[in-house]
């Protein structure tokens, strides 16, 4: 099963951008109801997680959250929280959606109060990383010059 990607590219500068995936989520014990998101992917990142933005937005809150680690992000360095078991749902290529469930994920928080730091951090996107795509046995196609790209699921 197929989940497409939007591949970003800007052609005034003849440059990649971004591969995005949109999401829907849910984290059932918080109740937090369901949510829209927007994730880089990102294969250079060991970890996925949501961006500080994302779950101040979708009024998640990273501060009460267990700590996990602390990880380098962006020339800041930032705490990764877990939260609860969670649910993403996709939109696959035949347009029904696939629910994708998760025994935690982690939300990203500025580690100090830096005000550099903090900068760096809060302009990050929420990310799906290769631990995404290892727990999902998954992989990533992407074909630029075709426009092409998803995540097949197994």
């Amino acid at each position: 099963m197929r989940i497409p990607l939007k591949f970003i590219w800007n052609a005034e500068k003849s440059e990649f951008v971004d591969i995005q995936a949109i999401t829907t989520g849910r984290i059932e014990k918080l109740r937090t109801g369901y949510f829209s998101l927007t994730f880089a992917i990102d294969t250079g990142s060991s970890k996925s997680f949501i961006s500080y933005e994302d779950s101040r937005r979708i009024k998640l809150i990273p501060e009460s959250l267990p700590h996990v680690e602390y990880a380098n992000l962006a020339g800041g360095r930032i705490s990764l929280r877990e939260t609860p078991p969670l649910s993403l749902f996709f939109r696959n290529d035949k347009m029904e959606v696939t629910r994708i469930k998760l025994d935690s994920f982690l939300v990203a928080m500025p580690a100090n109060s830096n005000q550099k730091n903090i900068s760096n951090v809060l302009g990050c996107p929420s990310i799906l990383g290769l631990d995404f795509l290892c727990k999902t046995k998954s992989s990533l196609y992407v074909n630029p010059s075709s426009n092409i790209t998803y995540i097949e699921l197994v």
